[in-house]
C-alpha cells in the first residue's frame, strides 16, 4: 500500500503551519525595516542633492520632506529674480507605508552649504515597530540616530 494516513497528513500540516507562523512575523519586520531604511536613504539623498545643488549653482536651494513628496527647488537664478525650478523630486515616505512623525518642514541651504530654517531638526520615520530618526544640523548635514 502506498499513501499516507490521516494522522501523518495532519502532522505534516501542523508542522508547516507552525513554521509559517514563526516565519511571517520575521518577514514583516524585515519588510518594515527595509522600507524605513529606504526612506531614510531618500531623505539623506535629498539633503546631499540640495547641498550639492546650492554649492554648484551658487543659488539658495529649498528642500522639503513631506509624507507624499521629497523635493529640492532652486530658489533664485544668478540675476537675483525669484524662481522655483525643480531640481530633484522623489516619492515621500507614505509611498511605502512609512509614517513621517516629525519634520522640520522646509530647509533652505545657501550657496555656502549652511542650512537656514533648521537647528537640529528631526525627521522621524516609522513603520510597524521600526523607527529611524534623522537629525539635520545648521551645517547642512544629516546624521542618523537609531
Amino acid at each position: 500500500m502506498r499513501g499516507v494516513t490521516l494522522a501523518e497528513l495532519l502532522t505534516g500540516i501542523v508542522i508547516v503551519g507552525v513554521i509559517t507562523g514563526l516565519g511571517i512575523p520575521n518577514a514583516m519586520a524585515l519588510a518594515d525595516r527595509l522600507a524605513v531604511e529606504r526612506q531614510a536613504a531618500v531623505v539623506m539623498h535629498g539633503y546631499q542633492r540640495a547641498r550639492l545643488a546650492a554649492l554648484t549653482s551658487l543659488q539658495p536651494v529649498r528642500l522639503t520632506v513631506q509624507p507624499d513628496r521629497t523635493t529640492v527647488y532652486l530658489l533664485s537664478d544668478r540675476s537675483g529674480t525669484r524662481d522655483s525650478t525643480l531640481a530633484w523630486d522623489a516619492p515621500g515616505p507614505a509611498s511605502e507605508g512609512v509614517v513621517l512623525r516629525s519634520s522640520p518642514g522646509s530647509v533652505t541651504i545657501v550657496p555656502s552649504g549652511l542650512a537656514i530654517g533648521v537647528g537640529n531638526g528631526r525627521y522621524v520615520l516609522e513603520r510597524g515597530r521600526i523607527s529611524r530618526s534623522l537629525v539635520a544640523s545648521r551645517l547642512g548635514r544629516l546624521r542618523v540616530d537609531r
